[in-house]
């Protein structure tokens, strides 16, 4: 299966076998107790400065280093070394009767190594995170992902394995070695989990799922597809299509001739079908992609790298790609009856993530958070991040896609003037068909230094139907829990992992979905580092019925 022999991996790291144990912090750690129960934390070594930046059309350099302003988003961006739980949160206002099972969320929590410092906020080692409802209490626990990186970290005390915008530390010899052999995937799930039939996985933008247990969040290690297919990229947002019984996604194989192949996988087995392959001369970075009824709509900015600059290149995986500039986005839309691709031209853009996707008429849509180019990237590195909180973050745009099924150009439009950012929408009633309402992140002006709004969209009409927002606290992605029975698309409850910089504590929000109305907040011991996506499962396990 490929399009062309493969010459590169194109990995984000080189990896050594893994040995899963028992929770551990790294080296140095020490068994304290927090809440009665025991955590493990390291006291973080000097962090060495991150170099100048390179802003030579090369996402993922490091940016100038800032001065540290207290008090703002920059503490979310601190490493947490402790592993806590369970425990039982303090609740504050009421849980809904009915809001049981589990969030599971994964995300960076470790930013320095022995005396080195990743760069960027995609690049911290993973960890996960665990909210038990039931009884209208919050039983909390999190545990490192147990993954090579980590491991050779905590054995090595040094950065062993490159990153999303972090090379290796691996000395003059080691840098003219890499260039000579390939290096395997990275297995630092810090992106998303994934709950199927067949058990729950960590993902990161490489085919290493890991797998967890969702009760214990202990890590039972790498799970192999059993197919044989080939490829070095693939994305942390996979769809799930309930009514077909498949997951959907894509692996990029990178070679003499590199391809997409886009893949269906049973919800409860291993082994992949192949859709349909694209060839494609200079891959772009995919982080997201589209799924209707009848389509697969890959998503290709002008992000692109050559297969030769990701088979030798020792600079980390995101710096080799470079912006096109004067070139557009390219759209393939991918009939998953007979795998057969149209290829439709759109205007300029970058996005992390897709909203949502559907067949409407003779048109498929795709609406994005879309920005005009990729300087968003360099813009989340932790130099950045870390510094004054008027600095600002990009904001995006909510922008629809209008793609004829024959082919062609583009119609774009805006669908609102709000930002937003880890949007979230009802997946069982809404995922690959038209929809009213979307939950995402937001920033309350151009001068926030990090996302401190949660915005409920009305597609329909553009409109901010309703808006969360406190002085001094940041907002993580707002996950929609449908209400069991539930009457309405936005019937249901949002649970958002924020920072309050203030009071130096995260907090897990409740709202109601419809008016963002704060229903209860659960109080954390600590600060967790902002993550990026989690899962609700609604199996509840007996632990926790809090009483």
């Amino acid at each position: 299966m490929s399009c062309g022999r493969s010459g590169a991996t194109g990995s984000h790291s080189n990896a050594q076998p893994r040995q899963p144990g028992k929770a551990a912090g790294l080296a140095g750690a020490g068994d304290r107790r927090r809440h009665g129960v025991p955590c493990h934390a390291v006291d973080p070594p000097p962090a060495r400065p991150t170099a100048g930046t390179d802003r030579n059309h090369r996402p993922g350099a490091a940016a100038g280093k800032r001065r540290t302003r207290m008090g703002t988003q920059e503490l979310g961006f601190r490493s947490l070394h402790e592993e806590v739980g369970p425990v039982d949160l303090a609740v504050t206002g009421r849980i809904p009767p009915w809001l049981r099972g589990a969030l599971v969320r994964t995300g960076p929590a470790l930013f320095e190594v022995g005396s080195s410092s990743y760069r960027h906020w995609f690049d911290g080692l993973a960890m996960l995170y665990r909210f038990g409802f039931g009884g209208g209490g919050v039983r909390y626990a999190s545990r490192f992902v147990r993954s090579r990186g980590y491991e050779a970290a905590r054995t090595e005390q040094r950065i062993a394995h490159g990153e999303f915008a972090t090379a290796p530390d691996r000395g003059v010899l080691g840098r003219i070695g890499a260039l000579f052999r390939a290096s395997e995937p990275s297995d630092n799930a810090n992106v998303n989990v994934l709950i199927r039939r067949d058990g729950a996985f960590a993902l990161t933008e490489t085919p290493r799922p890991v797998a967890f247990d969702p009760a214990t969040l202990e890590t039972l290690g790498p799970t192999p597809f059993t197919d044989g297919l080939n490829g070095q990229v693939t994305t942390a947002h996979p769809h799930i299509d309930a009514r077909r019984g498949v997951q959907v996604n894509y692996l990029l194989e990178f070679g003499r001739r590199s391809c997409i192949h886009v893949l269906e996988q049973p919800l409860d087995g291993r082994e992949r079908r192949l859709l349909a392959s694209v060839p494609v001369d200079r891959p772009a970075y995919m982080h997201s992609f589209g799924l209707t009824d009848r389509y697969v709509v890959l998503v290709e900015p002008p992000l692109r790298v050559h297969p030769l600059r990701m088979r030798f290149s020792t600079r980390p995986f995101i710096a080799r790609y470079r912006w096109q500039r004067g070139e557009g986005t390219r759209f393939r839309l991918v009939d998953r009856s007979d795998g057969s691709v149209t290829t439709v031209e759109g205007e300029s853009c970058f996005a992390f993530h897709q909203v949502n996707a559907f067949d409407d008429g003779d048109d498929v849509t795709i609406d994005l958070c879309a920005y005009p180019d990729a300087a968003i990237v360099d813009n989340l590195s932790l130099d950045r991040l870390r510094g004054p909180g008027t600095s600002g973050v990009a904001r995006s745009r909510l922008l629809r896609y209008r793609l004829p099924r024959t082919g062609g150009t583009a119609r774009v439009e805006e669908i609102s003037p709000e930002p937003a950012e880890l949007p979230r929408i009802h997946e069982g009633a809404s995922a690959g068909r038209r929809y009213a309402s979307l939950w995402a992140a937001s920033t309350r002006s151009a001068e926030s230094g990090f996302f401190d709004r949660i915005n409920r969209i009305d597609v329909e009409n553009g409109s901010r139907a309703a808006k969360w927002e406190q002085d001094g606290c940041y907002a993580g992605e707002p996950l929609f829990i449908p209400r069991p029975g539930g009457s309405s698309e936005a019937d249901g409850a949002v649970v958002s992992l924020i920072l309050d910089s203030v009071a130096q504590r995260s907090a897990l929000l409740v709202l109601d979905a419809k008016d963002l109305v704060e229903l209860a907040r659960a109080e954390l011991p600590h600060i967790v580092p902002f993550n990026f996506h989690g899962r609700h499962t609604s199996g509840a396990e007996p632990a926790d019925t809090v009483a």
